[in-house]
């Protein structure tokens, strides 16, 4: 069995990403910003040793071109949690495992970070990489729990503290990885990516 990750993404297109971002910088500087963030997440992610699954928001007739092992799949039409219970079962169903999972809106994640989470896996049920906005920007199970994504109000600052009940109501250990910051508003922007739209 081997490990794998998924990683949540979208095609890079002109007022479909980082909507949020784009309501104070404008739908050009959004989507740059969004492809340094795809771009970081690709440079962080090609050279794991893991199985490396795309999972795109809706199908589409273009292509990444990323270098590396990387399958393509899509996300189906439900909430947040339900397209991750959905994405965390196929790949489950491929016989990997642990499987961890990541979105790209974080520019401090790092190639340390996701491996030092696998091997957490080699001693807890879930591993969480808390985001400073109350959410996270990484998940890893050893087994499928889909409970841990059901009736929760996904984009809020609870999601990590709902999780974290959710898994202690399941009996679930768990553990932590550093604190990082996700970029979902302009207020959310480091000097280089500033830099990057001026």
């Amino acid at each position: 069995m081997t490990r794998a990750l998924i990683i949540f993404l979208k095609y890079p297109q002109l007022g479909e990403c980082k909507t949020r971002l784009a309501k104070t910088i404008g739908d050009v500087n959004a989507l740059k910003i969004y492809q340094l963030l795809l771009n970081h997440t690709h440079q962080i992610t090609k050279n794991l040793y893991v199985q490396k699954y795309l999972y795109f928001d809706k199908s589409n007739i273009d292509t990444l071109n990323w270098e590396g092992d990387y399958k393509i799949e899509y996300q189906n039409q439900a909430d947040l949690g339900g397209k991750m219970q959905q994405a965390f079962a196929e790949v489950f169903d491929k016989q990997h495992y642990p499987v961890i999972i990541i979105g790209t809106d974080c520019m401090e994640i790092t190639s340390q970070i996701i491996n030092d989470a696998y091997r957490q896996l080699n001693h807890y049920d879930v591993v969480i990489g808390p985001a400073k906005d109350g959410g996270y920007y990484l998940l890893g199970l050893n087994n499928p729990s889909p409970q841990l994504f059901e009736n929760m109000e996904w984009s809020t600052n609870t999601v990590l503290s709902d999780t974290i009940k959710k898994a202690q109501e399941l009996g679930l250990s768990y553990c932590f990885m550093p604190v990082l910051n996700d970029i979902d508003v302009e207020e959310d922007l480091t000097d280089n990516l500033r830099l990057a739209i001026e």
